[in-house]
């Protein structure tokens, strides 16, 4: 049987050690995350469901390259019953009632999680993405990678990112 503890130990000294090679890449994407569009979102989400902004952050790259449009929890527009696993969700007045949806109600349940620390997070997989499947090995040398998830690249994403849904009905959305 695995020990969980010395497990998240693990995944806390490799992230530690973790060095950013491809930084050129990185920033834009964590500039991107931590905007003030974004974050307000993040924040507004974070306090319905108990979910650090930077883990929601993180998901919501990994899962649909922070497209306002598609939710947490698969490809499906939120503005529409979904079709994809899982199935008949939505649908939602807003991303943010989306995003506690899939956080509140879906499996993994993450809003459950009471460790969110670099450790526990990489152990439940929150930031399976960002961390490389390194070997638990006192020699390993994981790095920090961006999402390769993205469909559009360049000035063409970057000015789509600013573009929210019609039927947004967030707080931080009516501030823009």
């Amino acid at each position: 049987m695995v020990d969980l503890t010395a497990l998240r130990a693990a995944n806390a000294n490799r992230f530690a050690r973790a060095k950013l090679t491809r930084a050129p890449e990185f920033a834009p994407v964590a500039h991107r995350l931590a905007g003030a569009l974004a974050k307000s979102r993040y924040q507004a989400v974070s306090a319905r469901t108990g979910v650090p902004c930077r883990c929601i952050a993180v998901v919501h790259e990994r899962e649909c390259s922070q497209s306002w449009y598609r939710p947490l929890a698969q490809r499906d527009r939120w503005d529409r019953k979904s079709v994809s696993v899982p199935a008949g969700r939505g649908p939602f007045k807003s991303w943010e009632d989306c995003a506690v949806d899939a956080l509140v109600s879906c499996a993994p349940f993450a809003a459950r999680n009471k460790d969110w620390s670099i450790g526990g997070m990489a152990y439940r997989g929150r930031l399976r993405s960002m961390i490389s499947a390194a070997p638990l090995s006192s020699r390993s040398s994981p790095t920090l990678r961006p999402s390769s998830r993205g469909r559009l690249a360049g000035p063409v994403r970057a000015a789509s990112m600013m573009v929210l849904p019609e039927r947004s009905s967030t707080d931080a959305a009516s501030n823009i």
